[in-house]
């Protein structure tokens, strides 16, 4: 039996993870991909992005920040081989607060994974904007580069040519073996993510395990926090305008990521809502379907910040 392939595509925070897999699954209908979400969040927002996975779609809802909901991920990879469904390909996108080291590994610890699993890449995307400062104050970032056999630059289009060359000798410095790829707006062949010839999945992982092991301090999220903000009443435009720059856009300095699926009043379409720390986009997406429930779905990811300060304000924004 041919072993299916698995890419787990990694990466901070606002790195644009699902941005690219809802490229490569639309522009890729001839392939069958099984898709396993890993969200922080209680809800499945991410998985609600992804309209390009219709061959298979596992989400994992209330993933633990950090890498202890590995195990749900490991246990969604099992799923699949009791399924009646055949998959080209398995894709894993993380939490983009994880290490993604432990679930790699599991890959050849795991007799029953590694019969039916081959690990093609570990792909990191990294934010050209806000990279350099991500890797002095957070640890996963830096592993997320150590770990990975493929870089992806995305953001590039909006920063200088040197930031990019010092981004690239910063990589080039924590992973001398990666492949790194410079993407605008997610722009990327399938031949430059997928079927990459690497070592084998042993003696690959049990390097970079050893490099890993180096920058391996212990860690902790303890004041990191997920919120979850629903209405489903349909939201006035100007007032979600107004709600973004002066709860979102204001507190950019506690907020690393949010992102929402929004219903506003008088528009066919749904608006989907990506914004890291200072940085946003509100922009109308498909259609709402006949039969989906249109409600406004708010994830806000950040340090110090509680569920109390944005809920009222966010309710406000009803028309």
């Amino acid at each position: 039996m041919n072993r299916i392939p698995v890419t787990i595509l990694t990466g901070f925070l606002g790195a644009g993870k699902t941005t690219l897999l809802n490229r490569l699954l639309k522009e890729n209908v001839d392939q069958k991909f099984a898709v396993i979400v890993n969200e922080l969040g209680d809800i499945g927002l991410d998985g609600s992005l992804l309209d390009g996975a219709k061959n298979g779609l596992v989400e994992l809802n209330g993933g633990a920040i950090c890498c202890a909901a590995m195990g749900d991920t490991v246990k969604a990879i099992t799923s699949l081989l009791a399924s009646d469904k055949n998959f080209d390909r398995v894709i894993i996108e993380t939490t983009g607060l994880a290490d993604p080291l432990p679930l790699a590994k599991a890959f050849i610890n795991r007799p029953s994974l590694e019969k039916a699993f081959a690990l093609d890449a570990i792909t990191t995307l990294v934010d050209a904007s806000s990279f350099l400062e991500r890797l002095i104050d957070t640890e996963e970032a830096v592993k997320q580069i150590i770990i990975a056999d493929i870089v992806v630059i995305t953001k590039s289009d909006i920063v200088s040519a040197q930031r990019l060359l010092d981004i690239g000798s910063k990589i080039t410095e924590l992973n001398q073996t990666a492949k790194i790829i410079i993407a605008v707006k997610g722009g990327l062949k399938v031949s430059e993510l997928f079927n990459t010839p690497l070592p084998a999945d042993t003696e690959r992982l049990h390097a970079k395990a050893a490099d890993a092991q180096k920058n391996n301090e212990g860690h902790s999220h303890s004041d990191l926090t997920s919120i979850h903000l629903r209405e489903t009443q349909p939201l006035n435009l100007a007032k979600v305008s107004h709600f973004i720059g002066e709860y979102l856009v204001a507190n950019g300095d506690r907020l690393l990521r949010y992102k929402g699926i929004l219903y506003i009043e008088g528009h066919a379409e749904r608006f989907v809502f990506q914004g890291v720390q200072f940085d946003f986009e509100l922009l109308p997406d498909r259609h709402w379907k006949i039969d989906e429930e249109r409600k406004s779905d708010l994830i806000l990811i950040g340090t110090q910040i509680n569920k109390s300060e944005f809920a009222d304000a966010f309710t406000n924004c009803i028309d």
